[in-house]
Protein backbone atom coordinates (compact mmCIF):
# COMPACT_ATOMS: atom_id res chain seq x y z
CA UNK A 1 0.00 0.00 0.00
CA UNK A 2 1.46 3.34 -0.99
CA UNK A 3 1.91 6.19 1.48
CA UNK A 4 -0.75 8.31 -0.30
CA UNK A 5 -3.34 5.52 -0.12
CA UNK A 6 -2.58 4.90 3.54
CA UNK A 7 -3.03 8.61 4.39
CA UNK A 8 -6.26 8.66 2.39
CA UNK A 9 -7.63 5.78 4.49
CA UNK A 10 -6.51 7.44 7.73
CA UNK A 11 -8.12 10.74 6.72
CA UNK A 12 -11.36 8.95 5.79
CA UNK A 13 -11.38 7.11 9.13
CA UNK A 14 -10.82 10.34 11.06
CA UNK A 15 -13.63 12.03 9.13
CA UNK A 16 -16.02 9.22 10.06
CA UNK A 17 -14.97 9.40 13.73
CA UNK A 18 -15.41 13.17 13.73
CA UNK A 19 -18.92 12.80 12.32
CA UNK A 20 -19.95 10.06 14.77
CA UNK A 21 -18.46 11.56 17.96
CA UNK A 22 -20.81 14.59 18.20
CA UNK A 23 -23.88 12.42 17.60
CA UNK A 24 -22.79 10.06 20.34
CA UNK A 25 -21.93 12.91 22.72
CA UNK A 26 -25.36 14.49 22.23
CA UNK A 27 -27.15 11.48 23.72
CA UNK A 28 -28.03 12.92 27.12
CA UNK A 29 -28.27 10.71 30.15
CA UNK A 30 -31.54 11.08 32.06
CA UNK A 31 -31.16 13.10 35.25
CA UNK A 32 -32.64 11.77 38.46
CA UNK A 33 -34.83 14.88 38.74
CA UNK A 34 -36.39 14.04 35.37
CA UNK A 35 -37.14 10.44 36.38
CA UNK A 36 -38.91 10.94 39.73
CA UNK A 37 -42.67 11.49 39.74
CA UNK A 38 -45.94 9.69 39.13
CA UNK A 39 -46.46 7.41 36.13
CA UNK A 40 -49.78 6.13 34.83
CA UNK A 41 -49.05 2.47 34.07
CA UNK A 42 -50.52 -0.74 32.72
CA UNK A 43 -49.64 -4.15 34.23
CA UNK A 44 -49.39 -7.03 31.74
CA UNK A 45 -49.18 -10.36 33.55
CA UNK A 46 -46.27 -12.54 32.45
CA UNK A 47 -46.62 -15.47 34.83
CA UNK A 48 -48.83 -16.50 37.74
CA UNK A 49 -48.74 -19.78 39.60
CA UNK A 50 -50.80 -18.46 42.55
CA UNK A 51 -54.08 -20.29 43.08
CA UNK A 52 -55.19 -19.33 46.59
CA UNK A 53 -53.40 -16.01 47.04
CA UNK A 54 -51.77 -13.24 45.01
CA UNK A 55 -52.52 -9.82 43.60
CA UNK A 56 -54.69 -8.59 40.78
CA UNK A 57 -53.06 -5.67 38.96
CA UNK A 58 -54.29 -4.10 35.71
CA UNK A 59 -53.77 -0.31 35.74
CA UNK A 60 -52.54 2.14 38.32
CA UNK A 61 -50.13 4.86 39.33
CA UNK A 62 -46.51 4.08 40.16
CA UNK A 63 -44.46 6.68 42.04
CA UNK A 64 -40.69 7.01 41.68
CA UNK A 65 -39.01 9.09 44.39
CA UNK A 66 -35.71 9.86 46.10
CA UNK A 67 -35.71 9.33 49.85
CA UNK A 68 -33.07 10.19 52.40
CA UNK A 69 -32.69 7.81 55.32
CA UNK A 70 -30.96 9.65 58.14
CA UNK A 71 -27.47 10.85 57.25
CA UNK A 72 -26.93 8.03 54.81
CA UNK A 73 -26.94 8.33 51.05
CA UNK A 74 -30.08 8.95 49.05
CA UNK A 75 -32.25 5.95 48.19
CA UNK A 76 -34.42 5.52 45.14
CA UNK A 77 -37.92 4.20 45.83
CA UNK A 78 -40.72 2.75 43.73
CA UNK A 79 -44.27 2.68 45.13
CA UNK A 80 -46.90 0.40 43.62
CA UNK A 81 -50.47 0.31 44.96
CA UNK A 82 -51.22 -2.51 47.45
CA UNK A 83 -47.51 -3.41 47.82
CA UNK A 84 -44.74 -2.24 50.15
CA UNK A 85 -42.41 0.51 48.98
CA UNK A 86 -39.32 -0.92 47.25
CA UNK A 87 -35.90 0.69 47.69
CA UNK A 88 -32.64 0.60 45.74
CA UNK A 89 -29.65 2.69 44.71
CA UNK A 90 -30.05 5.78 42.56
CA UNK A 91 -30.65 4.94 38.89
CA UNK A 92 -27.77 5.08 36.43
CA UNK A 93 -28.64 6.04 32.87
CA UNK A 94 -32.32 5.71 33.84
CA UNK A 95 -31.94 2.03 34.80
CA UNK A 96 -33.10 0.99 38.24
CA UNK A 97 -33.40 -2.06 40.45
CA UNK A 98 -35.40 -1.99 43.69
CA UNK A 99 -36.70 -4.50 46.22
CA UNK A 100 -38.76 -4.82 49.37
CA UNK A 101 -37.48 -7.46 51.78
CA UNK A 102 -39.67 -10.34 52.88
CA UNK A 103 -42.39 -9.11 55.22
CA UNK A 104 -46.03 -9.64 56.12
CA UNK A 105 -48.78 -8.98 53.61
CA UNK A 106 -52.47 -8.21 53.91
CA UNK A 107 -53.12 -11.94 53.57
CA UNK A 108 -53.05 -13.72 56.92
CA UNK A 109 -50.10 -16.08 57.32
CA UNK A 110 -48.51 -15.08 54.00
CA UNK A 111 -45.20 -13.24 53.60
CA UNK A 112 -44.26 -11.34 50.46
CA UNK A 113 -41.03 -10.33 48.77
CA UNK A 114 -41.23 -7.79 45.94
CA UNK A 115 -38.72 -6.51 43.39
CA UNK A 116 -38.65 -4.52 40.18
CA UNK A 117 -36.03 -3.67 37.60
CA UNK A 118 -36.28 -1.59 34.47
CA UNK A 119 -35.79 1.83 32.95
CA UNK A 120 -37.33 5.29 33.11
CA UNK A 121 -36.38 8.00 30.62
CA UNK A 122 -38.02 10.75 28.57
CA UNK A 123 -41.29 10.47 30.49
CA UNK A 124 -41.68 6.75 29.79
CA UNK A 125 -41.25 3.87 32.23
CA UNK A 126 -40.84 0.14 31.58
CA UNK A 127 -39.98 -2.50 34.15
CA UNK A 128 -40.59 -6.05 35.29
CA UNK A 129 -42.33 -6.42 38.65
CA UNK A 130 -42.10 -9.70 40.58
CA UNK A 131 -44.08 -10.66 43.69
CA UNK A 132 -43.04 -13.82 45.53
CA UNK A 133 -45.21 -15.22 48.31
CA UNK A 134 -44.15 -17.49 51.18
CA UNK A 135 -45.80 -19.24 54.10
CA UNK A 136 -45.04 -17.87 57.56
CA UNK A 137 -42.52 -20.75 57.87
CA UNK A 138 -40.64 -19.36 54.85
CA UNK A 139 -41.63 -22.06 52.36
CA UNK A 140 -42.31 -20.80 48.80
CA UNK A 141 -46.00 -20.49 48.07
CA UNK A 142 -46.27 -18.89 44.62
CA UNK A 143 -44.88 -16.21 42.28
CA UNK A 144 -46.45 -13.57 40.05
CA UNK A 145 -44.74 -11.30 37.52
CA UNK A 146 -45.80 -8.43 35.28
CA UNK A 147 -44.41 -6.25 32.51
CA UNK A 148 -45.21 -2.70 33.57
CA UNK A 149 -45.21 0.25 31.16
CA UNK A 150 -46.57 3.76 31.17
CA UNK A 151 -46.03 7.49 30.85
CA UNK A 152 -45.31 10.25 33.32
CA UNK A 153 -48.32 12.24 34.50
Amino acid sequence: MSMVTRWTWIAAGLAVLAAVAPARAQKAKPRIEDIVGDYKVKFDEIANNCTQTGMSLRKGVVTLAIDRKGNRKRWFSVSIPIAPVMFGSEPRDGKFRVRAPRAGTGIRGVLGEFNASGRAASGVIQFVYIAEFFTKDGKPLCTQSWNVSGVKQ
